[in-house]
Order: structure tokens, then C-alpha cells, then sequence
């Protein structure tokens, strides 16, 4: 039979508890109790949150893209009633009472409700992004005649659709509201002659939906990825 003394020298002696807590960090595993040298707390970053730089860059883009939809609605109103004198928005120009303008704002907040949102969603879950985009658009057209006013919200019916697939509904809804608010003002919006603004303000809208349409289609373009 083995003796005690050659079971003692086979048997590895324990460390003490004071010796374990001083003890190095390993290359792999948590790191033990007591000892926080493998995760510096000013060094830990949390995988979920984006970069500071990265999440300026997306909160600017959906900032701008409000503004960029009131400036687009500008523009193809101007295109239209240059070409076609009886072309305008469904914004009345004028000095609307405060009852008319409750009602033009809930009117937007209805058909985004409507078309952006549950036509919107059953066309996706059933036919895809890109059809759900197209065919609200169609329907948004033909609620708003004549034809040279169907044309202009088609085309505005587009970028509230990429608003809707890019940055949700509630982002639709607030482009739809603020556009039918700048139509209230009278000198925003005409609806039978060709604008009598100066060429800067035309171009400044220009230049602001440009970029927001821009950044529009590159945020659509990844969420389809």
C-alpha cells in the first residue's frame, strides 16, 4: 500500500487565498474576482451603441430628410406650373382659417395612416419593398386629381414611401404634415401660375432636396440590403 508521505508529495499545493487574488489575469476567460486588470472599466464599449460619429451622421440625415420633402414638394409644384399653369398641391394657398388648416393637417395624418401604413404594410408582407413603395404611390395619385396634381403625388408619393421603408411611419406622417403646413402659406405653393420667387430661394430648395434625396437613397439602398 502507497504511504501517506508519497500521496502528500504527489498532491500539488493549494495557493493561498491571498496569493489567488494577486494572481495575474489569464490570456483567456473572465477575469477572477478581485482582480479587474483584464477589463479596464474606461476601456469596455458597448458593442450595440454606434460610434459618436456614426450616430451624428444618422440622426443629421433623418433631420434633414422633413425638410428636404417640404423643399421637394416646392420644386415639382414649380416644375408643374411652369409646364402646366392648373398644376398645384393639395395645400390650399391663401390664408386658410385655423379650422381649414386642422383639417388639411389631419387629412395628412389620415392617408399616411392609410396608405403608409396599412396599405403600405400589407402590399411589403405580401409583394415586397419596392412594390409596396410603387403601388401606395399609385393609390396616393388618384386621390389627388387633376392629372398634372396626380403626377406631382406620385412623385412626392415615392420619397414618403422611402420614408416610410427607411425610417418608419412616424417619419412619413411628420414629412406629410409639415408639407400640407408650408402649403398653407400663400407665397409656398402655387396652384395657378408659375412661381414669382427669385431664382435663389428656387435654388436652395433644389439644393436641399438634392441632398436629402440623396442621403434617402442611400439609407433605402442598405435597408434593402
Amino acid at each position: 500500500a502507497p504511504s501517506i508521505a508519497g500521496s502528500a508529495e504527489k498532491s500539488p499545493t493549494r495557493p493561498s487565498r491571498e496569493a489567488r487574488r494577486n494572481r495575474p489575469p489569464r490570456a483567456d476567460g473572465p477575469a477572477e474576482p478581485g482582480n479587474r486588470a483584464r477589463y479596464p472599466r474606461e476601456t469596455v464599449i458597448d458593442a450595440a451603441e454606434p460610434p459618436p460619429g456614426v450616430a451624428f451622421r444618422a440622426a443629421a440625415i433623418a433631420a434633414l430628410q422633413i425638410p428636404g420633402f417640404v423643399a421637394a414638394n416646392f420644386v415639382w409644384t414649380r416644375v408643374f406650373a411652369a409646364v402646366a399653369p392648373a398644376a398645384g398641391d393639395e395645400g390650399s394657398p391663401g390664408d386658410p382659417g385655423l379650422l381649414l388648416l386642422a383639417g388639411i393637417l389631419l387629412l395628412a395624418v389620415g392617408e399616411e395612416l392609410a396608405i403608409r401604413g396599412w396599405l403600405f404594410r400589407a402590399l411589403r408582407a405580401r409583394f415586397g419593398p419596392g412594390t409596396a413603395i410603387i403601388g401606395s404611390s399609385l393609390v396616393f395619385a388618384a386621390l389627388h386629381p387633376p392629372l398634372d396634381a396626380a403626377v406631382v403625388a406620385f412623385l412626392l408619393g415615392l420619397q414618403l414611401g422611402a420614408l416610410r421603408l427607411a425610417f418608419g411611419l412616424p417619419m412619413a406622417i411628420g414629412a406629410h404634415v409639415a408639407s400640407n403646413l408650408a402649403g398653407s402659406i400663400p407665397w409656398t405653393i402655387p396652384t395657378t401660375a408659375p412661381p414669382a420667387q427669385g431664382p435663389l430661394l428656387v435654388s436652395a430648395a433644389v439644393l436641399i432636396a438634392g441632398i436629402a434625396g440623396a442621403a434617402l437613397v442611400q439609407r433605402v439602398r442598405r435597408s434593402l440590403r
